[in-house]
């Protein structure tokens, strides 16, 4: 077997595509819920003067999906002209909202992230099922995981009793999405 992700040195031209699908396992059956992702560096969702354009959102939920395990069927977004950066990954905001009052109500439930690149230059191109982290984003996380390997990182500062972000999981409920460099894609004549 021929591992895809080996397929061709990252070329910024060409750039690449990422999708959030779905959730697994969610808190709540009852509600609907969203993501919003964008790219960190520079995390827009968390700054505080963010560009709208570069934050994206999920908003074609499928009705007709499990209730347990939701799932958006956006597709791929793609991302062209981004220089590779060993520590560039997608941060993913994941909300419940509630239609019992007339306007609706956001509710932030977790968040993680989906590292794009490997420190050899390919694009980490796969189908992932990746933990939540419990309740809103730790904004002071953010630059931290621009200075580390963020996947690594993240797991050292849960095995951190003294963890100053106190880290944890949402239970079992878990994101699902995919990520793939753009030259895989195929074109029909």
């Amino acid at each position: 077997m021929t591992d895809m992700m080996y397929f061709a040195r990252y070329q910024a031209q060409a750039g690449f595509k990422f999708s959030l699908d779905g959730l697994h396992l969610v808190p709540k059956e009852s509600i609907p819920y969203i993501g919003l992702y964008c790219m960190n560096p520079p995390g827009d969702l968390y700054l505080d003067e963010p560009d709208h354009s570069k934050i994206q959102m999920t908003s074609l939920l499928n009705w007709e999906g499990p209730a347990k395990s939701p799932q958006w069927l956006d597709g791929y977004i793609t991302f062209k002209d981004i220089p590779h950066q060993n520590n560039l990954h997608m941060l993913i905001d994941i909300r419940s909202v509630s239609f019992a009052k007339t306007t609706p109500e956001f509710s932030k439930i977790g968040w993680t992230i989906c590292p794009i690149f490997s420190p050899d230059g390919f694009v980490l191109s796969g189908i992932y099922q990746i933990p939540l982290f419990k309740g809103e984003f730790p904004k002071g996380l953010r630059q931290e995981l621009q200075e580390n390997d963020p996947w690594p990182y993240l797991m050292e500062l849960m095995k951190n009793k003294k963890n100053p972000f106190k880290l944890s999981f949402l239970g079992d409920t878990t994101v699902i999405c995919r990520l793939v460099d753009s030259q895989r894609e195929v074109k029909h004549i």
